[in-house]
């Protein structure tokens, strides 16, 4: 006997005699699944680790959910040495309670007349199983707490199995090799068992035993109170680390995914908003083989694909059957010292991928890629810091890459450079409302023993929380590194006055080799900004700069260069006029890559620079308009608000300085702040005004888009409409750009109506008779789409010269004729919707062709059909 069977012995001797048969029933109940919860505690303790891999595999799997089945299941593949039921009297005896259990309880009703038999039933296993010779129930326990070491002896409460009395105990390191706050029993030898993570005991009445795992990728254990009804959840590792087996190599998880041995960079993780994305793209698509995952250094890009790779081997289902994560990464940013160490075992060839690929999946050495392509299972292949690749190397990857099934093949990249590979997955920085949020669960989950509370009430000043987000850029990394100056400092005012991003070493990290990570036109312009913006101004024309790399005549050349620089936060551009560097530690990166270029080179740009000089002379208007760009890096939020509804509202102001001042507004409050919400506000006072320019429409379109509602959707797609009703000229490229547009709008937001509505049907949210109704009036939308806008739209694009409009025009015709062969697909038109296709081919530069040799496949299926 022991503590807890005690306390429920008393409580039913009590019920017996009081005649609570219906009270009585619970606690017969309760006694039986203690009994297989603390024979599963003493089971998996002793014998887990070294059951045969199938069984292992199978008990991990079925331990997260499991039934009162399941538990006694996974008590007989445990009990390798027949310890509880090589007693087939106790096996068989112990096997009804499952059946008898579903069928008066899970399956069925016990009515007044029937209670007596069923604790009859109740009362005969259990009876059987205790009157038996196992010295798990024979035997007198304690059960012991450990609640902490000190001074080499466990201390902690030892439960008397009387089922009252509970007194100190102590125990010397060198009698037994305990955990801190788990449970035990300890016998009269005192040898001790370990009970934990099945069965907690809290305090004298706070009793839980085991009910399943709730989150996996935290070992979130949920337990049921056995005394009165009550929930309880603790984290344990033991189910973080369960592994089937590993060699060192490669490692088999509970679901049965086999990865390679990799140290993920992260010991708590907390998600940045973009994990749902990545499992949509692995778990839910097939039309691509590959996804890039795109974002600037620090802002979680490996932690969340390593968790990723986690949350995959942990699931209840498998969907991958080998997982490989592989590093490029040759250097690092240690958090905690704020300094770059080089890291040594990485790959940088395709040839090495491949060799390590063949080692983990078919055991040979070998770089032949010939097995990879043919394999029938499902590979997932991470490839972290990609940019860190040789173009030669990226050339050979793309080449093996096309020839990968995206059934049974996903690779995944990750990059700070401006590279794609597949679909695009967009890592941003924090908010300052998400920064403040991360921090707090920094402190939550590695520094519990902090003045937690006082940490949240200051941290949440205002003033405080921008400094924060300032000082770390909102990257996950620097806000670590905060949150490790705060608790060794321990005062907020003198932590938040380090500007972490700015640090020598920090801007290294960043922007150190980001100059080789560039395309040459990117490159070019990189160096010649360091001619035109100093310390003290930092921002110029941007035809000035077109000037100096001899762009002015490839336009469309410098807005690619530009715009690859835009994206990687290195410049910022106002609407085409000006550019502004971010930051003065990245203008010195420029001035020292500009040092480094030839002679001949460097006198011809410099000449350039003197014909045109630095001078920005602007009117009144214009330094207006500067100066509130000026303060997006210099003011608070209220000034730069402020110094741009200065311009808005001021009467002399001509109204093309007013939108551009709304534009570049609205443009901060999205881009700068993270607020879309305010920046649609903005947009909406002035509709009145601007509703007629073409680049207002855009915004105001993209902006309300971008918030994901269906009432703003609406409105983009209603703004659009009015606007292209009346601007029906295609050959003005803006109206071209807007058509494109609203085609692409109104697409997706009728066919995601349409999944939808068919995920309603399967979910039996809606009857086949509403179906039908309402995915009639879907589908005479999609008509409407191409009759009245795709077909028209398409005659256009194929009677123009597609490279002579804009970038923009080019991108959204495309994005409109590829959405218009998915309403036509929904239509059942397969020959048009392959015909647009082809044309797209044929017609447009090779880099879009792949989205629709994809879609060409899926028509080419339909048809057979």
């Amino acid at each position: 006997m022991e503590y807890i069977r005690k306390k429920i012995e008393r409580r039913i001797a009590f019920l017996e005699n009081s005649g609570s048969n219906s009270e009585l029933k619970i606690y017969y109940q309760v006694r039986l699944e203690y009994l297989l919860i603390y024979f599963l505690a003493y089971l998996w303790n002793k014998n887990i680790s070294i059951l045969n891999d199938d069984d292992r595999e199978y008990i991990l799997r079925r331990i997260q959910q499991p039934s009162i089945g399941s538990i006694l299941e996974i008590n007989r593949k445990l009990d390798i040495n027949g310890d509880l039921f090589k007693d087939g009297k106790i096996n068989n005896s112990i096997s009804k309670y499952p059946k008898i259990r579903n069928e008066k309880i899970g399956h069925g009703y016990v009515f007044n007349d029937g209670i007596e038999d069923y604790l009859k039933a109740l009362k005969e296993i259990y009876d059987v199983v205790v009157s038996s010779n196992i010295e798990l129930i024979k035997q007198d326990f304690d059960i012991i707490y450990v609640e902490k070491l000190e001074n080499s002896f466990y201390r902690g409460i030892s439960y008397k199995p009387d089922g009252t009395e509970y007194y100190p105990w102590s125990c010397s390191i060198k009698t037994a090799n305990l955990k801190v706050n788990n449970l035990y029993l300890q016998n009269s030898e005192n040898q001790y068992y370990r009970l934990s993570p099945f069965i907690e005991l809290l305090n004298v009445d706070d009793i839980y035993i085991f009910a399943s795992i709730q989150e996996p990728l935290l070992g979130k254990v949920k337990y049921n109170k056995i005394f009165q009804t009550g929930l309880h959840t603790k984290d344990w590792s033991d189910f973080v680390e369960a592994e089937i087996v590993n060699d060192g190599k490669k490692r088999k998880s509970p679901n049965g995914t086999i990865l390679n041995v990799y140290k993920n960079n992260y010991t708590n993780y907390i998600d940045i908003g973009i994990k749902k994305r990545i499992l949509d793209f692995l778990i839910k698509t097939n039309h691509s083989v590959s996804a890039t995952m795109w974002g600037h250094g620090g802002v979680g890009k490996t932690a969340t694909i390593q968790n990723v790779c986690e949350e995959l081997s942990k699931g209840f289902e498998k969907k991958f059957d080998y997982i490989i994560f592989l590093s490029a990464k040759d250097r690092f940013y240690n958090y905690h010292t704020g300094k770059i160490q080089e890291l040594f075992e990485s790959v940088s060839t395709l040839r090495e991928i491949i060799n390590k690929l063949n080692k983990i999946i078919f055991d040979i050495d070998s770089s032949d890629t010939e097995a990879i392509e043919k394999y029938q299972g499902k590979i997932l292949l991470i490839i972290d810091d990609y940019e860190t690749f040789a173009e030669e190397e990226k050339a050979k990857m793309t080449e093996f890459i096309r020839k990968l099934n995206p059934i049974n093949h996903k690779i995944i990249v990750t990059t700070r450079a401006d590279l794609k590979i597949g679909d695009e997955i967009e890592t941003n920085e924090l908010n300052q409302e998400k920064t403040l949020d991360f921090f707090l669960k920094i402190l939550e989950n590695d520094f519990s023993d902090v003045p937690m509370e006082a940490f949240k009430q200051k941290m949440k000043n205002p003033n405080n929380s921008q400094r924060l987000h300032f000082i770390t850029g909102g990257r996950p990394l620097f806000i670590f590194q905060f949150a490790h100056i705060l608790v060794q400092n321990g005062k907020i005012e003198d932590s938040l006055s380090k500007d972490i991003k700015d640090s020598a070493e920090a801007i290294d990290f960043l922007y150190g080799r980001i100059y080789n990570y560039l395309s040459k036109t990117a490159q070019e312009i990189f160096v010649a900004i360091s001619l035109l913006v100093t310390t003290k101004d930092l921002s110029n024309l941007v035809n000035k700069l077109k000037f100096i790399v001899g762009l002015e005549n490839e336009e469309q050349k410098f807005d690619s260069g530009i715009q690859e620089l835009v994206k990687l936060r290195i410049v910022e551009v106002k609407e085409n006029d000006f550019f502004n560097v971010y930051s003065k530690e990245i203008l010195q990166k420029m001035n020292d890559y500009f040092n480094f270029q030839e002679e001949s080179f460097k006198n011809k740009y410099k000449r350039k620079t003197q014909l045109i000089s630095k001078d920005k002379k602007l009117d009144t208007e214009l330094a207006l308009l500067q100066s509130a760009d000026t303060n997006r890096l210099t003011k608070n939020e209220e000034e730069v608000i402020s110094s741009y509804r200065f311009i808005i509202n001021r009467a002399n102001s001509p109204l093309d300085i007013k939108l551009q001042a709304v534009l570049n507004l609205s443009s901060y409050l999205v881009i700068d702040r993270g607020k879309k919400e305010s920046a649609v506000n903005v947009l909406e006072e002035v509709f009145h005004l601007f509703s007629k320019d073409g680049k207002f429409m855009k915004m105001y379109a993209a902006y309300n888009w971008a918030l994901a509602s269906d009432t703003n959707k609406e409105k983009a797609i209603d703004a659009l409409l009015d606007f292209c009703a009346l601007n029906r000229n295609l050959n003005n490229d803006i109206n071209l750009e807007l058509h494109g547009l609203l085609l692409t709008y109104r697409s997706i937001y009728y066919i995601n109506k349409k999944d939808d509505l068919k995920e309603d049907l399967k979910y039996n949210e809606i009857s086949q008779i509403d179906f039908s109704k309402r995915n009639q009036v879907i589908k005479d939308q999609f008509y409407n789409i191409w009759k009245h806008m795709g077909h028209l739209f398409y005659d256009h694009i194929k009677r123009i010269n597609v490279d002579k409009i804009s970038s923009g025009s080019r991108q959204n015709a495309i994005t409109g004729l590829y959405q218009s062969s998915e309403i036509l697909i929904r239509l059942s038109n397969y020959n048009k919707a392959k015909e647009i296709c082809e044309f797209v081919i044929k017609k447009f530069p090779s880099n879009f062709h792949s989205i629709f040799h994809s879609k060409l496949k899926k028509i080419n299926s339909f048809k057979k059909y």
